[in-house]
């Protein structure tokens, strides 16, 4: 019975560091293994699982004795290690740097795609071509010392096959090189340490190619990739080599419209996007690498304060002043740990002068309000006077229905004026919260015999003035047309807050009518409770919408998300 192993093999050199750069191969896919399933994470262990077989396979074809397995082998080692091999590393820079731009060109997609198949049908041709020595000529069993392996003699095309090898291989470093030139603090020293592990792979590339060792038909070069995997452990878990790197994706942060500024936790500026270089005037080869403070030292540099969700700074630009908005988000790697932190300059320069436009134009609103309500009175009051001088002296039986008259005319100048004080667009908000509002408004109210209920929570942004007198209005109209005793409740959803009743509510026919001013279905009211209300959803940029509640009454929601849809029966104001 034929032996399965070449004992002879077994001890060689050779085979103990293929043994070796198998083991270290597993090691880097299992510990690679545990990360998260960024791109870059995935494309490493895609290269150190193609070159970890590859070495297997040179490592069984060294040991075993069969010649048919041996060759086996042999053709699985080229495949993977020098077919394949190149290829991973290639697409796994191009990947790491952000560089996956290149993809569209036809050089590199004939290099990841046709030559990988070329070099797969070029050793399954060998048979049919051997006696014409067309390829890279006969393989063969050859012995190197101790040890038999298959070998192809290197003609020209074996030697252009190793130019191939050592191309690829050296732009893949050509793409680390260039992405790391001009950083500094930890990505430079992350830089240092990923490129160091892939020149003694190269040497041994080369020694292999050229034979400059003494077993020149063992494909030594195979064995490059292992050492270089304890340099990118070292990157990987000494620097967080895949949390650092891919903090910002170039063509995100170049499409943003807002100018963006990422640094590192020591306050190194790793990218500054084209938007904020023609915001602040600042050169982006200039400003990588260099510290954040010292980049931005004649521009306001200044992140928000602690609980602020942003800040205001002015900078001037050619003789003008812009003011500019600045948020801060951190950057966090696939185990929560913050890698650095982005810094978002928005120009609100415009935003502010449509504001202030906004405030001038609602002023100039609110003094004609009062104008327009100061002239009405002035001549209510002077009739007011006169009828009841008329039910004093003369005791005049219709003086006291002009009276009420007059008072109903007197209350429905205040509710034109704040309906159309609450129609200006809210430009100052704050976070308040609905249920305590709703609650404090309640109370400041004469409800007679009514119950207030209060389902749900949440804060919102808003005018609290204003959102007190929609409740105020909304209450107001639940008692007087659900009576007294009625049932209030103010119910608070994630999209929308409501007040119901449980009253006799709005015939389907009148509701189209309720948000109409001066629209009531009592003489004794003025008809603007809901249309007030309407104004005040809308100056906030919300809906308000008339519906029937549960109980059959009628429900006023106050809906805050533009998303959400109206079904049918519901009447918009």
């Amino acid at each position: 019975m034929d032996p399965v192993f070449d004992t002879a093999a077994l001890m060689h050199p050779y085979t103990v560091l293929a043994a070796l750069a198998v083991v270290v191969g597993l090691l880097a896919i299992l510990l690679v293994a545990q990360l998260d399933s960024r791109p870059q994470t995935r494309c490493y262990l895609l290269y150190a699982t193609v070159h970890t077989v590859g070495t297997a396979a040179l490592l069984a074809e060294m040991v075993v004795a069969s010649p048919a397995l041996k060759q086996l082998f042999d053709l699985t080692t080229y495949l993977f290690s020098s077919a394949l091999g190149p290829v991973a590393l290639l697409y796994f820079a191009l990947v790491y740097c952000d560089r996956t731009d290149l993809l569209a060109r036809t050089w590199v997609k004939a290099v990841l795609v046709a030559t990988p198949v070329v070099l797969f049908v070029t050793p399954l041709l060998d048979q049919l071509v051997r006696s014409a020595h067309v390829v890279a000529g006969p393989s063969m069993l050859v012995e190197s010392g101790p040890i038999e392996v298959y070998d192809a003699a290197t003609e020209p095309v074996g030697y252009l096959f190793g130019v191939y090898v050592v191309g690829l291989s050296t732009y893949s470093m050509w793409l680390l090189i260039d992405y790391y030139r001009g950083q500094s603090g930890r990505l430079l020293r992350q830089g240092y340490v990923l490129i160091a592990g892939y020149v003694p792979a190269l040497v041994l590339i080369l020694v292999g190619i050229f034979g400059l060792h003494p077993f020149p038909h063992v494909p030594i070069e195979v064995l490059g990739f292992a050492t270089g995997v304890p340099f990118v452990l070292w990157a990987l878990f000494g620097y967080d080599m895949f949390g650092t790197v891919p903090v910002a994706h170039r063509r995100v942060v170049e499409g943003l419209d807002d100018g963006v500024v990422v640094t590192d936790p020591d306050g190194v500026v790793l990218d500054v996007n084209g938007r904020l270089a023609e915001q602040l005037g600042v050169d982006p080869d200039d400003a990588v690498g260099r510290q954040a403070t010292t980049v931005f030292a004649d521009t306001p540099f200044e992140p928000p304060a602690a609980g602020q969700a942003e800040t205001r700074v002015h900078v001037d630009l050619d003789g003008e002043t812009r003011q500019f908005s600045v948020s801060q988000s951190p950057l966090t790697d696939g185990r929560d740990r913050r890698v650095g932190t982005a810094t978002v300059y928005s120009d609100v320069t415009e935003q502010r002068r449509r504001e202030q436009e906004l405030k001038r134009q609602n002023e100039r609103l609110d003094q004609f309000a009062d104008t327009l309500a100061h002239d009405l009175r002035t001549p209510l009051a002077t009739a007011r006077a006169y009828a009841s001088e008329l039910e004093r002296e003369y005791d005049e039986p219709d003086a006291e229905q002009v009276l009420r008259s007059l008072d109903r005319m007197n209350t429905m100048v205040d509710d034109i004026l704040t309906q159309a004080r609450e129609g200006a667009t809210v430009t100052d908000s704050e976070s308040v919260s609905l249920a305590e509002l709703a609650r404090s408004s309640w109370e400041q109210l004469d409800t007679q015999d009514a119950q207030l209920r209060i389902d749900g929570a949440r804060t919102i942004e808003a005018d609290p003035p204003r959102l007190r007198r929609l409740f105020e209005n909304a209450y107001r109209n639940a008692v007087e047309h659900a009576g007294g005793d009625a049932t209030i409740t103010v119910t608070v959803g994630s999209d929308e807050f409501a007040v119901t009743d449980d009253g006799p509510g709005i015939p389907a026919p009148e509701r189209r009518k309720a948000f109409e001013s001066g629209y009531t279905t009592r003489s004794t009211n003025t008809g603007f409770g809901l249309s007030i209300i309407a104004e005040i959803a809308r100056a906030h940029g919300w809906r308000a919408v008339i519906s029937e509640s549960a109980s059959g009454g009628t429900a006023v929601r106050i809906v805050t998300n533009p998303r959400v849809s109206i079904i049918d029966g519901e009447v918009v104001g």
